[in-house]
C-alpha cells in the first residue's frame, strides 16, 4: 500500500511540475528567436522526462500488481488446500490455473492500452492502432472506445463511420 501511495505521489508531483513549468513558459514573454529555441528545447526535454516517468510508473504499477496477483493467488491456493485437504505443493500447482492468471492478463492489457494512449497523444496513430487492435478484439472497453474515435476521425486509419 505504501508503494502504491508513493507511486501515486510521484506521478502527481511529476504532472504538477510539468503543468507548473508549462504554465510558466506559456506566460513568459519570449523576445527573440534564440530564447524561443531554448524554450522549445526545454519543453522537448520535459516531454521526454514525462515519457520516462510515465513508463517507469507503468512498470512499477505492473510489478506491484503482479505481486498483488501472486499474493491473491497464494491465498486462493491455501483456501483451496484447506477446503480440499490437499498438500500445499498441489495447491501451488492449482494456483497457476486459477483466476490470478486471468487477472494478470487484464493488467498487461491495461498497460498496453496506456502505452497506446501515450502514442495517440504523441500523434503516433499507427503505433496506437497496432497496440489497441488486438486488445479491442479481446473485448477491452477502453481500447474499443479509442479505436472508435480513431475510425470516426480518420486518425491512423481510413475514416469509417460504420467501423467506428
Amino acid at each position: 500500500m505504501k508503494t502504491i501511495k508513493l507511486i501515486l505521489l510521484t506521478m502527481f508531483l511529476s504532472f504538477f511540475f510539468a503543468l507548473n513549468y508549462s504554465g510558466q513558459v506559456v506566460h513568459a514573454q519570449v523576445s527573440d528567436i534564440q530564447e524561443k529555441e531554448k524554450v522549445t528545447e526545454g519543453l522537448a526535454k520535459e516531454l521526454k522526462n514525462l515519457e520516462r516517468v510515465f513508463k517507469n510508473i507503468s512498470q512499477l504499477i505492473f510489478l506491484n500488481l503482479e505481486k498483488f496477483a501472486n499474493y491473491i493467488a497464494d491465498q486462493v491456493a491455501m483456501e483451496q488446500a484447506a477446503n480440499k485437504e490437499i498438500k500445499k505443493s498441489e495447491a501451488a500447482k492449482e494456483i497457476k490455473k486459477s483466476e490470478a492468471a486471468k487477472g494478470l492478463a487484464k493488467v498487461e492489457a491495461e498497460i498496453k492500452v496506456e502505452e497506446a494512449l501515450l502514442a495517440y497523444i504523441q500523434k503516433d496513430y499507427k503505433t496506437a492502432y497496432k497496440l489497441l487492435s488486438p486488445i479491442a478484439e479481446q473485448g477491452n472497453d477502453k481500447a474499443q472506445y479509442k479505436l472508435g474515435i480513431m475510425y470516426n476521425d480518420g486518425q491512423g486509419v481510413p475514416q469509417d463511420y460504420k467501423e467506428a
